[in-house]
């Protein structure tokens, strides 16, 4: 695990610097890109120091740092994509009814698995390997017209879910 988080911040850095040095205009995939590299490395820096710092992990700390981190992030992200990161996600959000579909769609998935798992906690019906099997076909749901319709999107849309977990596990 450590080997591949230390592999995906250096790919980042890379990234990030090759970016400083080199300016060029970007097209739409490679700003995702740039966005994800530069989300890593703030997210990277934010856990590293949670786990360095223990004073950090202290609520009345913990949110300030949080917040400071994703200031930051953003900030950094803005000077690197050459606009403002809110502005530039809601128009990458809003360029194309496919992406908009695919957003719908992913929230009507996300509906369902909740559902479907507080309902199978509940009645306690529903052994955990058909649970699994239900998340295996859904994972399917999300990832197939991702890939068809928009391929950097989605890769966009999982960073940010995996990176959300991540920072509700830190949180926890």
């Amino acid at each position: 695990m450590g080997q591949s988080v230390a592999l995906a911040v250096t790919c980042s850095l890379h990234g990030i610097i090759s970016r400083i040095l080199w300016p060029q205009k970007l097209s739409h995939p490679h700003q995702i890109s740039l966005f994800i590299q530069t989300a890593i490395v703030v997210v990277s820096v934010l856990v590293g120091t949670i786990y360095s710092v223990p004073m950090l992990r202290a609520p009345r700390l913990f949110l300030p740092y949080l917040c400071v981190c994703g200031v930051v992030g953003v900030g950094l992200a803005s000077l690197l994509l050459g606009e403002w990161v809110p502005v530039w996600l809601w128009e990458l959000l809003n360029l194309s009814p496919a992406r908009l579909f695919l957003m719908g769609w992913w929230f009507l998935l996300t509906i369902f698995a909740v559902s479907i798992t507080t309902w199978a906690r509940r009645k306690n019906c529903l052994p955990t390997t058909v649970l699994r099997k239900v998340y295996h076909v859904v994972i399917t749901l999300v990832f197939v017209p991702g890939v068809l319709l928009e391929p950097s999107f989605l890769v966009l849309a999982a960073t940010a879910a995996t990176m959300a977990c991540l920072l509700l596990e830190v949180g926890r």
